[in-house]
């Protein structure tokens, strides 16, 4: 019986350390697994915003938001225009884009999932439907994605935005949208409401993808009026761009200072515990040793 008691012990000992040695190792990765998934849409978002410029070079200027019927009814978002230029081009070719994104016909097409459009930190915890989307322009009369107008749909080139005082390294096409979508609804983030749509699940940061291809992270103290300047190209002023470089540096310098914080936090929490595995262990291991002296 005693020697049955001892076992039990034993078992439970180790089964302790095991569990607090995970629970350690588990804990050190949380940060290192979250920085995976922000490279994995930083990538998504490189590919879609070179996707954006393919078809920009291709039509001459970039796709509207969504296009309308002749009632200026949305149609179809500006996701299933860049269908081709993402290797969509089958199923580019099957959409009725005469008819609504939702009509009877085109339903037969939202559940197919396009993974690029969905970023990997929107549901870590729970399998992803990459039916959903998370990536939108930003719609407003001074953006790269202007609004249709009532008459006729205004068109941007990049090189509209390249000659202009915003340049395309100030200029977002991309962001991070709070609510999902289906990735064939006609969308757009209007550019009053960009300040409380933007999500900033990247560990209080969000990615934004320029007009040059180039995806920037940027901490979401960033203040609004910036972020609405760094999507409106038009009526810049020369002396904007300065303040504007100042604003995105001092935000990365914000992101790293948090970044490095949390890391420490981690790096101290995932040692205490370990420190705490080592001393229970020891403490056991002497408990074990005394107990085992006082039997006869």
């Amino acid at each position: 019986m005693k020697i049955f008691k001892r076992i039990i012990i034993d078992h439970i000992v180790v089964l302790l350390i095991v569990v607090l040695s995970i629970l350690a190792i588990g804990y050190l990765n949380l940060d290192s697994r979250e920085s995976g998934r922000r490279a994995t849409c930083i990538c998504a978002m490189s590919q879609i915003a070179m996707a954006l410029l393919n078809d920009e070079n291709a039509r001459g200027h970039f796709p509207p938001p969504y296009t309308v019927d002749e009632n200026g009814k949305p149609l179809h978002s500006w996701r299933t225009l860049l269908l081709p230029m993402l290797e969509y081009n089958q199923l580019y070719e099957k959409i009725r884009f005469d008819e609504p994104w939702d009509s009877e016909y085109n339903k037969q097409f939202h559940n197919i999932e396009i993974p690029i459009f969905l970023c990997r930190s929107a549901a870590p915890d729970r399998p992803l439907n990459y039916t959903l989307t998370y990536y939108d322009v930003v719609v407003g009369p001074n953006t790269a994605f202007p609004p249709f107008d009532g008459e006729t749909q205004p068109k941007v080139s990049v090189d509209d935005i390249a000659h202009s005082e915003a340049g395309t390294s100030y200029t977002i096409l991309l962001v991070e949208r709070k609510t999902p979508i289906h990735w064939m609804e006609p969308s757009g983030i209007d550019i009053d409401d960009l300040a409380n749509e933007i999500d900033w699940r990247h560990t209080d940061c969000a990615n934004f993808a320029f007009a040059d291809r180039s995806v920037r992270i940027l901490w979401k103290g960033i203040a609004p009026d910036v972020l609405r300047r760094l999507c409106e190209w038009k009526d810049r002023k020369p002396s904007e761009n300065d303040s504007l470089k100042q604003a995105i540096d001092e935000s990365a310098r914000t992101r790293f200072a948090a970044q490095e914080r949390r890391g420490r936090n981690v790096l101290y929490m995932g040692s205490g515990i370990v420190l705490f595995a080592c001393l229970i262990t020891v403490l056991a291991v002497r408990w074990l040793k005394r107990k085992k002296s006082t039997e006869p």
